[in-house]
Order: C-alpha cells, then sequence, then structure tokens
C-alpha cells in the first residue's frame, strides 16, 4: 500500500514552488520518495491496544469537522465502544434555513424576513440563487454546531457519494429536500437511501429523470445509478450496456409535479410496460412490466435486483473506507477490510451503522500507518479550524450576520475547491474517486494559496472580513484552556498534539519556542509574562506582547504540512 506521508505532502508541495520548511533545501526536498510501501499486519480485528491521547484524536479527526478542548476532553472520559455509541447516534432533525438575504434593495416577494422558505415557489431565478446560497450557509451552520455525531461528517459523505449540483438542479426547494433527506439518512439503510434518491426531485432533474419517457428513453440516471451509486467500475463489475438501457426503461414515468406545489409524480402515460431482461451479471433477472399506477413498483423491483448483486456491497465500503481510511486498494486491504466489511452490510440488510462500528473499532483503523496520511479536505480545514478554536460565530438574533458570516465560509470554500453541494460532477469530488492522485486533487498552486490566505486570515487580529463581520481565531482563548499555557514548553508539546496528528520533531519545536520566546528569552520570561496578564486582564501592554507572539505562533503551525493532514 502506498501512504501519503508527510514528506510526500512536503514533496507535493515543494515540487510546485510552494512551500518549504525552515532550513530544508529544494534539492533535498526532491529527492524525498513519493511514497513508503508496507506490509499490512492489521485487519478488522478489534482494536485492544492503548487507548489515551493519540487514538481518541484520531477518531475524532475522522468523524468530527476538527476536534475541540471541549470534545476531546468529553471523550477522553469513554473508552472505545461507549465513544462510538455516541458518534453513531443520529442527531435531531434541524431546523430549515430562513430569509436572511432580504436587504433595503432586495426583498422577497413571498417570504417574510426569518421565515423558512423551503415551499415557497422561487421565481424570479436571482430570489432562487439567493435561496440557494442561504441552504448553502445553513448546511456550513449545521457543520460548525455539529453535535458529537457522526451525522454531519456522513451528510457530506453521502452528497459525494450521491451527488447532485445545486446549479444544474436550478430550484433552492428541492435542493433543500436532498440535502435534508441525506442528512435524515446518514446513518440509516444505503439501500433505502438509494431508492429515496432514485425518485427524489433533485436527482430527477440533476440526471435528467424527469425526460426519460417510453418514447424517447434517457439513460443517465440509469447508467449512474450502476456506475457510480452501487455496483461500481471495480474489476468484477460486469454490467452492459444493455443493463443500463433496461434500468432507464424501468424508470421512465417519474417527472416533477407542478411548479407551485413541488411534488413528485409518476405518469402511466409515459412509463414503458414492458419486459426488462438483465445480463448474467444481475443472474439474467427479468423484471415483469406493469400499467397504470403499478408501473412504478418496477423501480422497487430493480433496487432490489441491483442490491443483491455482492459488488454493490463492495463498491459501498471501498467508498467508506476512501472517505474514513485512505485512498489505496490492494489486494490485502481488499481481502481483509473490504470483503469482510461487505459481508457485514449485507448480513445487516445494508444498515450503515454496522459496518461504521466495525471499521472504526479495528486495528486497521488505528494502525499508524493510517494516522496522519489525508490531506484535509477544504471543510475539514476551514469548518475544523473554526470548530477547534471555537470561534464565537453571530448567534440566531442577528440571523443576517449570522448567515453573512457562513456564506462567506462558502465564498472561501469554493475558492478552495469544495463548495456544498456542489461536487465537480456526478462523480463528486475528484479526491475521492479519480486516480492516481485522489486526495492530492485537493492541493494546487492555485487552492493551497487560498488554504494558507484562509488560515493566515483567520489566525490575524483583523480576521476573515464578511460584510457586516470577520471570523476571528481566539488564539488566547485556545492557549488559556490548555492545562498549563504559562510552560512553553507544555504549551507547545499540548497545542501541536491537538492541532496535528503529525509530531514536530525537535528542530520544529525549537523554532516554535524562538517565536514564544524571541531573542533566546528564558522560559520563565514567558511564564511571567503570561502570570502577568491573568493576574490583570486589563494591562494591555501584556496582552499585546500575548497576543502578538500567539498570532504569529499559530499562523505558523496552520501553514505546516502537519496541519494539512488529518
Amino acid at each position: 500500500m502506498k501512504i501519503f506521508s508527510r514528506a510526500r505532502f512536503l514533496s507535493v508541495l515543494t515540487g510546485g514552488g510552494l512551500l518549504l520548511e525552515p532550513n530544508i533545501s529544494q534539492a533535498k526536498v526532491a529527492k524525498t520518495p513519493s511514497a513508503v510501501k508496507r506490509k499490512w499486519l492489521t485487519d478488522l480485528s478489534p482494536y485492544g491496544g492503548p487507548w489515551g491521547q493519540s487514538q481518541i484524536l484520531h477518531l475524532l479527526r475522522r468523524s468530527l469537522f476538527g476536534v475541540s478542548h471541549d470534545d476531546y476532553r468529553f471523550f477522553a472520559g469513554l473508552d472505545l465502544s461507549k465513544s462510538l455509541n455516541v458518534l453513531l447516534k443520529q442527531s435531531p432533525a434541524a431546523k430549515p434555513p430562513v430569509n436572511a438575504y432580504n436587504t433595503k434593495s432586495f426583498m422577497d416577494p413571498m417570504v417574510p424576513f426569518g421565515q423558512t422558505w423551503i415551499n415557497a415557489r422561487p421565481d424570479p431565478s436571482d430570489l432562487d440563487e439567493k435561496r440557494t446560497l442561504s441552504l448553502k450557509a445553513w448546511w456550513i451552520g449545521l457543520m460548525i454546531n455539529q453535535d458529537r455525531s457522526l451525522t454531519e461528517k456522513m451528510t457530506l459523505f453521502w452528497s459525494n457519494h450521491l451527488a447532485t449540483q445545486a446549479h444544474s438542479v436550478v430550484d433552492s426547494r428541492y435542493d433543500y429536500k436532498y440535502v435534508a433527506l441525506l442528512r435524515s439518512s446518514a446513518l440509516g439503510n444505503f439501500k433505502r437511501l438509494v431508492r429515496d434518491v432514485t425518485t427524489d426531485q433533485a436527482m430527477l432533474l440533476h440526471l435528467n429523470g424527469d425526460l426519460n419517457t417510453a418514447s424517447a428513453p434517457n439513460e443517465n440516471y440509469g447508467r449512474e445509478l450502476q456506475e457510480l451509486f452501487t455496483v461500481g467500475k471495480g474489476p468484477d463489475s460486469h454490467y452492459t450496456q444493455g443493463d443500463v438501457e433496461a434500468a432507464a426503461r424501468i424508470l421512465t414515468g417519474w417527472s416533477d409535479g407542478p411548479t407551485a406545489a413541488p411534488s413528485l409524480v409518476f405518469n402511466p402515460a409515459n412509463h414503458d410496460t414492458g419486459d426488462k431482461k438483465f445480463s448474467s451479471f444481475y443472474y439474467n433477472t427479468v423484471i415483469k412490466g406493469r400499467s397504470g399506477p403499478e408501473g412504478a413498483g418496477e423501480t422497487d423491483d430493480l433496487i432490489d435486483m441491483i442490491f443483491r448483486q455482492r459488488e454493490t456491497a463492495k463498491y459501498f465500503c471501498r467508498k467508506l473506507y476512501r472517505w474514513f481510511i485512505y485512498y489505496d486498494i490492494d489486494e490485502y486491504i481488499e481481502k481483509n477490510v473490504i470483503d469482510p466489511l461487505a459481508d457485514v452490510l449485507i448480513e445487516n440488510h445494508f444498515e450503515v451503522i454496522p459496518v461504521l462500528r466495525m471499521l472504526l473499532q479495528s486495528e486497521h483503523f488505528f494502525d499508524t500507518q493510517n494516522v496522519g496520511c489525508q490531506i484535509k479536505n477544504p471543510i475539514d480545514l476551514l469548518v475544523g479550524t473554526c470548530r477547534q478554536f471555537q470561534v464565537a460565530f453571530p448567534p440566531s438574533s442577528e440571523i443576517n450576520i449570522q448567515y453573512e458570516v457562513w456564506a462567506e465560509m462558502v465564498k472561501q470554500l469554493k475558492l478552495m475547491g469544495m463548495e456544498p453541494d456542489e461536487p465537480l460532477n456526478v462523480a463528486g469530488w475528484p479526491a475521492y474517486s479519480q486516480e492516481p492522485g485522489y486526495y492530492e486533487n485537493w492541493i494546487n498552486s492555485n487552492t493551497f494559496s487560498v488554504r494558507n490566505s484562509v488560515t493566515d486570515q483567520l489566525s490575524s487580529q483583523r480576521g476573515l472580513p464578511t460584510v457586516n463581520n470577520a471570523i476571528k481565531l481566539d488564539l488566547i482563548r485556545f492557549t488559556d484552556r490548555l492545562s498549563d499555557p504559562s510552560n512553553p514548553d507544555l504549551l507547545i508539546s499540548e497545542s501541536t498534539t491537538l492541532l496535528s496528528p503529525n509530531v514536530f520533531d525537535a528542530r520544529e519545536r525549537a523554532f516554535l519556542k524562538s517565536i514564544i520566546l524571541p531573542g533566546q528569552l528564558a522560559d520563565r520570561n514567558w511564564t511571567e509574562l503570561w502570570n502577568r496578564y491573568k493576574a490583570d486582564p486589563e494591562d494591555m501592554a501584556s496582552y499585546s506582547l500575548i497576543l502578538n507572539r500567539l498570532t504569529q505562533y499559530y499562523t505558523y503551525i496552520l501553514q505546516r504540512p502537519e496541519y494539512q493532514l488529518a
């Protein structure tokens, strides 16, 4: 297996002339091996090793967006099994997005300020654009305010796996229903969700299902249902063009209801009532054609048939593996991880929780080679940073400012290549599907400069500006919550451990200490300075010195390769 090591990450960055560590030459980095191969010794056997800070943080980094002090302290009091009980509990339904976009120059003619728009016709088109941005901002708010559950991480997973694009749907009501469906099903049943998505209005419009009729069959969804959503493109996925055509015929008749009152309808007049025969890959199944309203039942028969094919379970488990572990799946991983996970998925009738539990409690998940090997996706980077530093966002009583701040985050995520509800295409974001780069697709000369710019602004005293506010990390508060921030060595050890899965070496720690204690000052100088500030927070001289040093300190850490990895 190839491991995307810290050295590899440095090589990728420096190869584009983007970043060099202090005292490391371009020539030295250029000689760094691009990958590390190892023989795996771990599988899905229950993890029985140490349960301490590094293991807890690894589990939480893969399960949540960022790990706050409070998150770590909560889970530090639980063992692995109890931690998974918490993480695998579905979050409650969320209040829908609202009109926070009315201004003096623009008014929604149908929805008052502060009320939800999810059932109101989006007309004219510029109104729909504002509502769609409202939806994306709302979704960011859910991630920022997530509870200690995998719900938000899995909602994002599903939006990548069963991908639609808001700009192609062009109806914010349907986009909301799609996101709400993914979220309510985040820790539910894979088969049921695929069935629901198959006749979801956003998916119907995105993949031209509304144009699929008996007289003019459209194969788009019939193809993507198999190629990207279920059986996939693995070496043993041998569905045929005839299977795509037969699936398209089964799905004829579904269409969008009246615009004024959005609903899904099945029109028997547009449905192909003939029998549909499938290839040997699907055991030569014949789905009998039905006429009238009963024709809608053929869709259930199609989903049942596809989920009888074992490749559906294996393909899904590969997708989970690439989301939670790593992208490279070799023969060992296929045999010892993917196949057993597929067995669990099938045995549990496609319920997701048993599979997630087996994966996240396994020796393989906690294998040291799987720690710190993912490049953070942009949402993990931006939302995670805000959650780790517990940014104080505007309250709901200032809903226009609250949505404005979240919308600014949407803008920055778009620049980094991961705008919510806008995967690159129906295959999702390339980082989880596109060989050979996978996670490396998050990093190029444009996106990396944005990543650095965003964290630089967040950690600056000015913050990341919005129209009427700024998103700013409270660096002193974050530091104050360490066990002994007056001790510079403990400050460095604890903050770097919380912020990165990769150990900062002695040279890097010495450099960090030189920021805290410039000019070779003794440790006691920082201790005295911190204690003086704590004794009198109104002492502006002490406050300014501490803030300036911590700003340099955390700005540097947030730019490091160690922080870009999870």
